[in-house]
């Protein structure tokens, strides 16, 4: 592997070391560590940084895919298996990354003591799923769209055929243009979106990950908080 494909990780992982000694000597009590614990802690924030540009990687792939051309059913485009499992591989790679960031945002969050300012971890965990969400929707509706409209623009060119063979088109063309203009009106009105109920709740239960890791390292100090 080439320094230079090294430059990019290692500048990000520089920076997120950077932004979270600032933000621990701005918000976060200064405790005595042990050794181990400042080893580990650095470790970890280097690695989370080179994952953090991994992640960069990632809301850039939903694009790329995007731009490929996909063989996808004339009638309706979203009920095509590829799209199928464009979705799922998605869906899986934001998972992944929930249960990633899950674990950096668990060990972060035990190394010190409860305080309402750690919730400021959650948000990057969560603007990172919600902009990976967001790319993979719009990637897949493209692609669902753009199918659509090579389809309609075929039958439009069918259509067009009809009438320019006859002036005025004879009664039998005039039922198979009306057939074809139903058919093109179905086409146009099947779903530009994978997205339904199901698949809202599985964005939803990406978003929870990170939260409950951050509940469960905080779990007695929040019962305290709250009296229980």
């Amino acid at each position: 592997v080439s320094l230079a494909s090294k430059k990019w990780p290692i500048l990000t992982s520089i920076l997120y070391v950077l932004f979270n000694l600032v933000y621990g000597a701005l918000f976060r009590a200064t405790t005595e560590q042990t050794v181990e614990v400042v080893v580990v802690s650095f470790t970890m924030l280097i690695v989370s940084g080179m994952v953090i540009y991994y992640l960069l990687l990632f809301l850039l792939l939903p694009s790329r895919l995007g731009q490929c051309k996909y063989r996808l059913n004339k009638w309706d485009p979203v009920s095509t298996e590829v799209i199928s499992e464009l979705s799922g591989l998605l869906n899986y790679i934001a998972y992944m990354i929930a249960f990633l960031l899950a674990a950096i945002t668990l060990f972060f969050v035990s190394l010190g003591t409860f305080e309402i300012s750690s919730l400021i971890l959650i948000a990057p965990t969560w603007i990172v799923l919600i902009s990976i969400f967001v790319a993979s929707q719009m990637a897949l509706n493209r692609i669902i769209k753009r199918a659509k409209r090579e389809s309609i623009n075929d039958v439009e060119a069918q259509m067009s055929q009809i009438l320019l063979d006859g002036d005025p088109p004879k009664q039998d063309a005039l039922e198979r243009f009306m057939h074809i203009w139903d058919y093109r009106n179905r086409i146009q009105g099947t779903r530009n979106s994978v997205l339904d109920f199901k698949g809202i709740l599985n964005f939803v239960s990406t978003l929870l990950i990170p939260l409950l890791a951050f509940l469960v390292a905080y779990r007695i100090e929040i019962l305290e908080l709250f009296g229980w």
